[in-house]
This record gives C-alpha cells, structure tokens and sequence, in this order.
C-alpha cells in the first residue's frame, strides 16, 4: 500500500518537487521503506535525498530497512554517491538496513569504478 500525504518534518509523499530534478515517493510497508526516485542524483538534489533518510530514521516512524529504487535514476554524481553512502551507514548506525534496488547500467558502472558496488547490498 503507497502512502500519500506527509511525513513528520514535511516529505510530502507521491508528489514531485517541481524544481529539482529528481522526483522522491515512498512506501512504507511495515518497517520498510522503498524510497523510489527518478531524475538525477547530483550536487543540485542530492540534499533531498539526504533529508529524506534522515526523516525516515526518526524512531516515531519504526523503519528498518530503507530500498532505494534507482531503477529511474538517469544519473548520479559523486555527491550522490556521498549521500548514498552517508546513508548507508547512518540507516546502519540505526540498526537498519540499506538496499540499493535496480541500478541503471551507468549507475552500477560509477558503483564498481568507485568501489562501492562491494559495500552496498545491490539488488538487480
């Protein structure tokens, strides 16, 4: 079941920002979250996803284990690759599990050039 509507701290659900360049929407099922983006993952809206994840964790919300569904991510920078991995481990610290799910091809080619596809859980 998709969630609409607001989280605390203001994440609107199912509803695109209309001046960044990537568009978040969540499911929460259980303590599960499948974060689904689509746009770019760059210096410009690499913040929202950060904020995202941190308001995710917020203990009110029981979130376990946090998917990002990259499968509509045209591109990432390595500002998002930061905040990729500042996720990972803050979701980690908290216990939780990081997923990234569906990598385009570019994505899972800066994932092994950097050395992360061996840190993170991939799912393809």
């Amino acid at each position: 079941m998709a969630l609409s509507g607001t989280l605390p701290g203001d994440i609107v659900l199912g509803k695109p920002d209309m001046e960044a360049q990537l568009k978040i929407e969540l499911d929460l099922r259980g303590d599960q979250v499948v974060v689904r983006m689509v746009g770019e993952l760059d210096m410009a809206t690499a913040p929202k996803l950060r904020e995202t994840v941190i308001k995710l964790l917020q203990p009110s919300l029981g979130v376990g284990v946090v998917i990002l569904d990259l499968s509509e991510v045209t591109f990432v920078d390595s500002t998002g690759l930061g905040v990729l991995a500042a996720s990972r481990q803050r979701v980690e610290r908290e216990g939780g599990a990081l997923v990234l799910r569906a990598p385009r091809p570019n994505t899972v080619k800066v994932l092994e050039v950097t050395g992360l596809d061996r840190v993170f859980v991939i799912e393809h």
